[in-house]
C-alpha cells in the first residue's frame, strides 16, 4: 500500500509542513530595523511575516522523511497575514536587507481517507538568519542512492548573524491533495523559538515579554515529480524512476509559502516537553533566490 502512494503523493507530503487543528493567537511585536547594519534607524509594530520556502525531501517507502531547505522573509504585515508594512525588508539600496531561514524536518507519512497523504514531524529546527548586504544565495547539496539529508548550502554569508532559534516543535502536520483540488498541499508549524542577542535587538516585545512560539502556517505550491536531483531524472530508464527497489528510498523537491506569526505557547512540564521531541526548521512572495 505504501509503495503505491509513495512515489506519487508520499514524496509531496512529505514535506508539505502541515496543517495544525487550533490557530495560534498572534502576538504583536516591535521591529527596529536600525539594529540591521547598514539600515536606517525605523521602528514599527508588526502583526506577521509572509514568507516562501523550498525544500528537498529524503524518504524512504515506509514513509519515515527529512526534509531540509531555506524560507525567506518577503514583508512583515498587519495583524495575521494582513496588508505589507513599509519597510527595509528585501529593499532596494544600501539600506535594504534580507532575512532568511534553514530548516531540518522529520517525520512519518501515511495515506488519508481523502486520497491524499498526511504528514506528521517528528522534530523541527530552524535558525533565522539577517543578511546585511541581500547577497546570500542558495543550493541544494547532490543527492545519490541512498540519500543522504539534502544540504542547503548559504553562500556569500560573511556578514550574516543569527536572531532567531526554532526549536523545539509543538506541533507539525502537512497534507497532500488528490485531484481536482487546486493547492498541492497545505501546512502548519508550531515550535517554541528563542532570540540571540542581536534577534534581541532587532525584534522586541510591545508590552512584557516576548512571544515564546511562533506558527508557520500556509500552501504548497509546487511538488516534484521524483528527480534523482535538482535536474531531474535523465532518463526513463533512471532509477529514480523505474525499477526502483520497494524498500529504496528517494528524494524530491517542493516549494510554497505561507504567513509567520509569534504567540505565547504554554509552558510544558518537564516530562511533557522531552515527548515534544529534541531536535533543533526554520521556512507573500515566494522564497526568492538572492544573487550578489
Amino acid at each position: 500500500m505504501l509503495r503505491n502512494i509513495t512515489r506519487a503523493g508520499l514524496l509531496g507530503a512529505l514535506v508539505v509542513l502541515g496543517t495544525a487543528a487550533v490557530p495560534a493567537m498572534a502576538v504583536p511585536f516591535v521591529v527596529n530595523e536600525g539594529s540591521v547594519p547598514g539600515a536606517d534607524p525605523h521602528t514599527f509594530t508588526a502583526g506577521s511575516m509572509v514568507f516562501g520556502y523550498n525544500a528537498a525531501i529524503s524518504q524512504l517507502a515506509s514513509g519515515a522523511f527529512t526534509e531540509n531547505g531555506y524560507l525567506t522573509k518577503s514583508s512583515y504585515n498587519q495583524g495575521s497575514g494582513g496588508a505589507a508594512i513599509p519597510s527595509q525588508l528585501n529593499g532596494f539600496g544600501t539600506t535594504g536587507y534580507g532575512i532568511y531561514g534553514l530548516f531540518t524536518i522529520t517525520g512519518q507519512a501515511a495515506p488519508n481517507a481523502l486520497g491524499g497523504v498526511t504528514a506528521t514531524f517528528n522534530s523541527f529546527t530552524m535558525t533565522l538568519y539577517v543578511d546585511p548586504n541581500q547577497d546570500t544565495t542558495f543550493a541544494f547539496g547532490p543527492n545519490g542512492f541512498p540519500p543522504t539529508p539534502v544540504a542547503v548550502t548559504p553562500g556569500n554569508t560573511g556578514d550574516d548573524y543569527a536572531i532567531v532559534v526554532a526549536t523545539p516543535l509543538i506541533s507539525g502536520v502537512a497534507h497532500t491533495f488528490p485531484p481536482p483540488q487546486q493547492a498541492n498541499g497545505d501546512f502548519d508549524v508550531q515550535t517554541f523559538i528563542s532570540r540571540t542577542a542581536a534577534g534581541a535587538l532587532l525584534w522586541t516585545p510591545v508590552s512584557g515579554a516576548f512571544p515564546t512560539a511562533e506558527d508557520l502556517s500556509g500552501n504548497t505550491a509546487t511538488i516534484g515529480s521524483v528527480p534523482c536531483g535538482p535536474g531531474g531524472p535523465t532518463s526513463s530508464a533512471d532509477p529514480c524512476v523505474a525499477g526502483l527497489p520497494s524498500a529504496a528510498p528517494f528524494v524530491a523537491y517542493t516549494s510554497g509559502g505561507g504567513v509567520e506569526v509569534l504567540f505565547n505557547a504554554p509552558v510544558p512540564e518537564p516530562v511533557s516537553l522531552a515527548l515534544l521531541g529534541t531536535g533543533l526548521i526554520g521556512l507573500g512572495a515566494f522564497g526568492r533566490r538572492r544573487t550578489k
